[in-house]
C-alpha cells in the first residue's frame, strides 16, 4: 500500500506556521546599505558590514576543523598505546 500527501503551502506560510521571525525588513536594510557602499567605492563601510559576517564564516570553519582533530586524536593515543 502507497499513500502520496502533497501539501501545498508557500513559504510565508511555512515561516508563520512555525513561528520564524520575518527577516525580510532586516534582509533589505543590509541588501540597501552593501549597494549604497558599492555605488560609494566605501571600502570601511562595506568592511564594517561584511566583516564580522566574515569572521563568523571563518570561526564556524576552525570549530568544524577542531571537533574534526578532537575525533581523530583519541584514535591517534589508541594506536601509540598498541604499539
Amino acid at each position: 500500500m502507497k499513500i502520496d500527501v502533497s501539501i501545498d503551502i508557500s513559504p510565508e506560510e511555512i515561516r508563520r506556521l512555525y513561528g520564524v521571525p520575518d527577516l525580510s525588513t532586516l534582509h533589505t536594510n543590509i541588501v540597501s546599505k552593501l549597494q549604497q557602499a558599492v555605488e560609494k567605492n566605501d571600502v570601511s563601510s562595506l568592511g564594517g558590514l561584511v566583516g564580522p559576517m566574515a569572521a563568523a564564516g571563518l570561526k564556524s570553519v576552525e570549530d568544524y576543523n577542531k571537533l574534526l582533530w578532537s575525533l581523530f586524536n583519541p584514535l591517534k593515543k589508541k594506536e601509540k598505546e598498541t604499539e
